[in-house]
């Protein structure tokens, strides 16, 4: 999000000699080619809008102020002096770039709550109940995100190459999506035959090593971006932040859209596509995390 907004003001202060961003959930950008806009203070337009008498309920005077206060504009400053990004041109467009490097960090976690819910969806294909035994395959897939997460946090200090095991991850979590068909009796037609309790064991093996991929990532993720940028606090709170982000998005998606209009099979390919994708990003990726790449 930093390289994102970076990316804009640069480009814009190209063109224009004053610019003034309003902070805010959708960020606004106020550019001049010769009016400083610096010399317009919160109390002059709080005052301009008490004596020209406009009624308005949301924009009030305390607003502005609060809105334009000198304290956001030292914030947005100071968390974008130590960053670096390139100006977006229009055979350049690097704004793309880091809009895809941003949208991967908030969407990767939806995956792993579509495995969720694809598992679960299974099961109840398969057995006809669900709700008796859906604890029971939430809490293997959260006990294989805790296991993966104290994995990677148990051996960070051997590890050498956190990129390479990060995209081995990421590999695991693409081929897990393609072999979850396997999981219905469209695939394998005499999976009902099985008995109950060994298809049983083999959800709770497959919810536990999916959610085991999905945390392993966390940790390692953490530790680029804070080898990228030494900043441990703010970068955990934004992986954390993306994926609470990104389960909810899985779960509206995957439950109310995806999976009633493609079906298991085809809601599985979106995913392995979705992966594919996010192997790309990485590969684009690697040149600024500067570490290897697995060959």
């Amino acid at each position: 999000m930093v390289k994102l907004n970076l990316c804009v003001l640069n480009s814009i202060h190209e063109v224009y000699s004053s610019v003034y961003t309003i902070l805010g959930e959708e960020n606004i950008i106020i550019a001049s080619p010769s009016l400083d806009l610096k010399v317009v203070t919160p109390d002059d337009l709080a005052h301009r809008l008490e004596k020209r008498g406009i009624e308005m309920k949301l924009i009030t005077p305390g607003y502005i102020r609060y809105r334009l206060d000198a304290r956001w504009q030292h914030w947005l400053r100071d968390s974008l002096l130590p960053e670096d990004a390139k100006s977006n041109r229009d055979f350049t467009p690097t704004w793309v770039y880091y809009s895809l490097g941003l949208w991967h960090a908030v969407y990767a976690p939806a995956v792993g709550e579509v495995f969720n819910l694809l598992i679960v969806f299974s099961f109840q294909v398969l057995y006809g109940y669900v709700y008796s035994i859906i604890g029971m395959l939430i809490a293997s897939f959260m006990a294989g995100t805790g296991s993966g997460g104290a994995f990677t946090t148990l051996i960070k200090k051997r590890i050498r190459r956190d990129f390479r095991l990060f995209f081995l991850f990421e590999t695991a979590i693409m081929l897990f999506a393609a072999s979850l068909p396997l999981l219905s009796t469209e695939f394998v037609p005499g999976l009902d035959k099985i008995p109950s309790g060994v298809v049983e064991a083999l959800f709770f093996f497959v919810c536990f090593a999916g959610g085991f991929s999905v945390g392993a990532q966390f940790p390692i993720a953490g530790r680029l971006l804070q080898r990228r940028a030494g900043k441990t606090a703010e970068y955990a709170g934004t992986l954390y932040e993306s994926d609470l982000f990104g389960g909810f998005m899985g779960g509206v998606l995957g439950g109310a859209v995806l999976l009633p209009v493609l079906g298991l099979t085809r809601v599985c390919v979106v995913v392995v596509l979705f992966k594919m994708v996010s192997l790309f990003l990485l590969l684009l990726f690697s040149k600024r995390l500067r570490v290897a790449i697995p060959r």
